[in-house]
């Protein structure tokens, strides 16, 4: 599992770990400060979707919320206490 793959990453029982980018820098960064580091290069992209049924009334309220977040000032500061600084 990804944790244990990770904590063998800290202890340096391995050279590298291949996973999800964000859960990455988020573990990382949350559990193991200045014991892993998480590289710039990817594999390939992944990209993050939240479903729901065709035609829900839920699609517009969701859209909106998260463009709200996003544009919010505050959002660069939420990404910097989870991902890191180095990593935005």
């Amino acid at each position: 599992d990804l944790q244990t793959a990770i904590d063998g990453l800290a202890k340096q029982h391995y050279l590298a770990v291949v996973y999800d980018r964000p859960i990455l820098l988020y573990i990382s960064n949350q559990e193991y400060p200045k014991r892993t580091e998480v590289l710039a290069e990817t594999f390939e992209r992944q990209d993050y979707a939240i479903a729901v049924a065709q035609n829900s009334q839920l699609r517009a309220p969701l859209n909106l919320a998260l463009l709200e977040t996003i544009a919010a000032d505050n959002w660069q500061n939420v990404l910097r206490r989870y991902l890191g600084n180095e990593n935005l």
